[in-house]
């Protein structure tokens, strides 16, 4: 065969097999970019709840409660965070998601079970209880997650 003849043959596949290839890696950017979007959102919306649960936890910390509105009722249910994080987060975000998740339960049992007084009408829990450090501290390690995982949304490391 000489080389016309092959080079004719694998101009024809290429022809045949570019719309396949265009279709293919349209498609897969697509997918991406849906991923993108809401790992984006994802990240949005757990940082919404981090900021109401600080500033809950600022006010059950409070003895003379200064705090304000408690904020918007329409943050997403921890639950629902939890399984997207699970599934779309990266893994900075997914572990410090754990530990902000265990943080929140121990000051929620602290705070409706072993609360100091009564100040003002609601339970108080003085700053120096260890639930409250390691609270704050998951706070913080979560929006040092979030801040990583949003400046490249397409990482699931």
């Amino acid at each position: 065969m000489d080389a016309t003849a092959v080079l004719a043959g694998l101009g024809l596949v290429t022809t045949m097999a570019s719309p396949l290839l265009a279709s293919w890696f349209t498609h897969r950017q697509g997918r991406e970019a849906r991923v993108r979007d809401l790992r984006i959102q994802l990240y949005v919306d757990v940082g919404e709840y981090l900021e109401g649960a600080a500033k809950s936890l600022d006010a059950v910390t409070e003895y003379y409660p200064t705090s304000g509105s408690p904020g918007p009722k329409n943050l997403v249910h921890p639950t629902l965070l939890t399984a997207r994080v699970e599934l779309l987060a990266a893994k900075s975000v997914r572990e410090a998601w754990r530990s902000f998740v265990t943080a929140e339960d121990a000051i929620s049992w602290e705070w409706s079970e072993n609360p100091d007084s009564n100040s003002e009408g609601h339970p108080y829990i003085p700053e120096d209880r260890p639930q409250v450090g390691t609270s704050r501290a998951s706070i913080e390690a979560l929006r040092t997650a979030l801040r990583s995982a949003i400046t490249n949304p397409d990482s699931r490391r």
